[in-house]
């Protein structure tokens, strides 16, 4: 999905750049990192257009936004491709989880209960083994 007449908002260079970061990363980004990789290409942005235009881009369905256990919302492009992570309490380390659990059980539960499912995330909190290995030591 790229900004066009059909989004229904004027291209601009700040959103063309928020944009290339979120499909770039593999993984979620907060508002503050995708800040600091938009002034590596942009030499003037403001972190309030930043933030303004994240808020713009959840709004239309471009990016999706989900809240981290560290309480900071973390953005990620939206493909049409819902992803999984294991997140790590110690270092906020984020591992995506390949495949989806529920795909089976999210059609049944529709069915059974007469609801169009737009989307689920989960996020699953624990240690990743460096920390363990560290606090073993």
């Amino acid at each position: 999905m790229t900004i066009s007449n059909k989004t229904g908002f004027k291209k601009t260079k700040q959103r063309e750049v928020v944009i290339a970061i979120l499909k770039g990363s593999k993984l979620p980004l907060t508002a503050e990192e995708i800040f600091l990789a938009a002034k590596k290409d942009l030499q003037k942005v403001n972190f309030s257009t930043v933030y303004r235009i994240l808020k713009m881009l959840e709004g239309r369905g471009i990016i999706i936004k989900n809240i981290g256990n560290d309480g900071r919302a973390h953005y990620e492009y939206n493909n049409g491709v819902h992803h999984h992570y294991l997140t790590c309490l110690n270092c906020n380390k984020r591992i995506e989880v390949q495949d989806c659990p529920f795909t089976n059980w999210e059609k049944k539960i529709a069915d059974e209960n007469d609801f169009y499912i737009e989307r689920h995330s989960l996020d699953i909190y624990g240690y990743c083994g460096q920390c363990v290995r560290a606090r073993e030591d």
